[in-house]
Parts: C-alpha cells; structure tokens; sequence
C-alpha cells in the first residue's frame, strides 16, 4: 500500500520515518490517512496483511471486578458484521490496536483491543470473497503503548456498560470458562487446532464461540454462580444421553474409524446428528 499524500498530521509531530517497523506493517494493511506521535490511522485494504500484523489481545488484566479483556469471539455478532460487509450496508468504524516493544526492544507486536469482532468479519470476508477490502473501515495503532494506558482506554470505551450488565458478563464468561475447562480437561485428546475439525474431535477456541452464542441468546435470569456447577454436571447427563442415542442409531451401520474413536474416548458430545449446545440450552431453560 502507499501513503496518502494528503493525509493530516499533528504539526508538531515528528517527522514520518518510513524505517519505523509500526509504520512499515500499518503501510502494508492499507492507507496511513492520519499519525502523529502517539498514533497512526489506516483505512484498512488489505484483510491479509491484517491478520499477519495484528493479533487480538486475549486480556489477562487482573483487578478487583474480574478480568479485564477482550470478550469471547461471538460467531452471531461475526456474521452479522460480515453480512454487512458483503451487502456494503457496514457504517464506517474503528479497530483499535496498540503497539508493544518485544522483549528484544526492537521488533513490535500490535494488539487489538476494541473491534474484534470487525476483525474476525474482515477475516472471514478475505476467506469467502477477497483479498482488497473496498468498505470503509479504519485501524488505529497507538504507539509505543503500555499496558495499563491500553487498559485504561479499554474501560473509558466500556464505560457505558452497566454495573449489573458487567456483572452478568463476569458470571457469563465464568460459566463459559468453566464448560470450555471441564471438557477440554475430560476429553483434551480430541480438541484439534483445526477449526473444522473431523467428527468426533472439536475445536476449543469454537466451543467458547458457539457457548458464548448461546449465553448471549439465553434471558438474564438463567445467568446466575449456581449455573456453573448444574452445566457441569448437564455436560455428562448430555454425554449419557448422546452415548444412548448413538448406539440406536449406529449400532448396524457400517463401522467407520470415528465410531472407534468415539468409543475410546466416550465422548459423544460431538457427533454431527446429534447438537450439544442446543441440549444444553435446553437443559438450561428448563432447569
């Protein structure tokens, strides 16, 4: 990409080194349209040099309310953003990033913080369409940042979320933890980095996504500390379920090599006919 001759810039700003290795990664995702000494503005372009230049910050930030970081990705909100990107209907919005020294002090890593489900729609967008981006979406890059400003920028952003809203998402993205954790932990052998993993293997990072879909589509009122052990306990209730249904319907069908796996692990909850998280919201609803 090329720099914009006409972009604006604060007039007292340095001078725009073209050696900076921020600048040089925000140049090749699309068009520098605004820096200063403290920022750079791109008008996104290209979604690929997106995705190999900028990471979501997964937020580890301890305080006192809980942690303070980017929500789970919500395929929901995904398509939504990238439906929208692909009928030109997106109203014009930011990505916000912040730039890191590595530990070397030399090379930089950018961190989205705000945005990522934008992000994640770009993403998807560069899968099924194309490469070039022609909406109208920007990145801003803050520079030289540091943990506790990005996190303070973070929060002044979320400031309009109530205390009880904020509540509910803490316990909320606890429960999601916690399904996710037992799982992962029972049936770890079968979690794949694919994120479309064969039958009867699944994808950790999916799983928190369709959980988090779920809990944002149940009512409020299900979204209490108690619900974390009962969902616990709903995921082996499931499991026996699914382990019945299973032996009716395959018991004389031709064995495949999932069916042993299936078996060697005894885990059901995976199995394309049968839908684990609308079991469980089920469960949930009717608890």
């Amino acid at each position: 990409m090329s720099t914009n001759d006409e972009h604006f810039y604060d007039s007292n700003s340095e001078p725009l080194n073209p050696d900076d290795p921020t600048y040089i990664k925000c140049n090749e995702i699309g068009i520098l349209v605004d820096y200063s000494d403290s920022h750079y503005l791109i008008a996104i372009k290209d979604i690929l040099a997106l995705e190999k230049n900028v990471t979501i910050w997964s937020g580890t930030m301890k305080e006192e309310n809980g942690i303070v970081g980017n929500r789970r990705r919500d395929k929901k909100k995904i398509n939504e953003i990238y439906e929208a990107i692909k009928n030109k209907t997106l109203a014009t919005s930011i990505i916000s990033a912040s730039e890191f020294k590595k530990s070397d002090g030399l090379s930089i890593k950018i961190c989205c913080w705000d945005g990522q489900h934008r992000y994640w729609a770009l993403r998807k967008y560069y899968g099924d369409v194309k490469r070039m981006f022609d909406g109208t979406m920007f990145l801003i890059v803050y520079r030289n940042d540091k943990i506790h400003k990005m996190v303070e920028r973070f929060k002044n952003i979320n400031k309009g979320t109530s205390a009880q809203t904020q509540y509910s998402s803490n316990i909320a993205k606890n429960i999601i933890e916690a399904i996710s954790g037992y799982i992962f932990k029972k049936y770890q052998n079968l979690n794949k980095p694919s994120e479309t993993p064969r039958r009867p293997n699944y994808n950790k990072n999916n799983l928190e996504s369709d959980l988090t879909s779920m809990i944002d589509d149940l009512d409020k009122k299900y979204i209490d500390t108690n619900m974390i052990q009962k969902c616990i306990d709903y995921v082996d209730i499931i499991n026996t379920e699914f382990k019945d249904k299973y032996e009716k319907k395959f018991k004389n069908k031709i064995r495949a090599p999932w069916m042993l796996t299936v078996e060697i692990e005894d885990c059901y909850l995976f199995i394309p006919e049968f839908n684990f998280i609308e079991t469980l919201k089920d469960k949930i609803i009717n608890m």
